[in-house]
């Protein structure tokens, strides 16, 4: 159905997640640390990343900005799945500009592979942050 990348520290829910999108047909590639995540994105090419924000080393709003910034990595739509709900307003603004979907943890899964399929149907996937 589609290579999707998962960006986040917590080893547990890459696992979770993993188990989940293998079984709805994915290919799935784990990223644990975000200070790689540019070049790991450019070597897999995935055809979407879901990224968390609160992560150590190098912070998923900083993982999204060179993303989007970045020749390779720059169309692929981005998924912001975060458990803060409560952001700094640059921090904000920031996600609502450049991710094309988010999320607050825990969430629904249904409501999560609605977002994927969405995303997925078309490259330039329309700005529906909830």
């Amino acid at each position: 159905m589609g290579k999707i990348m998962v960006i986040d520290d917590n080893s547990d829910f890459l696992t979770l997640m993993e188990t989940w999108l293998v079984s709805e047909q994915f290919d799935v590639y784990l990223c644990q640390d975000s200070a790689s995540a540019i070049d790991r994105a450019r070597d897999e090419r995935p055809n979407l990343i879901i990224l968390d924000l609160l992560m150590p080393n190098k912070p998923g709003i900083e993982v999204l900005s060179d993303l989007k910034m970045d020749s390779v990595t720059r169309k692929i739509p981005v998924i912001v799945l975060t458990a803060a709900s409560r952001q700094a307003e640059e921090t904000e603004l920031l996600v609502r500009r450049l991710a094309e979907e988010r999320m607050l943890k825990p969430f629904d899964f249904d409501h999560l592979l609605s977002r994927i399929n969405r995303c997925l149907g078309k490259r330039d996937c329309e700005s529906n942050l909830a």
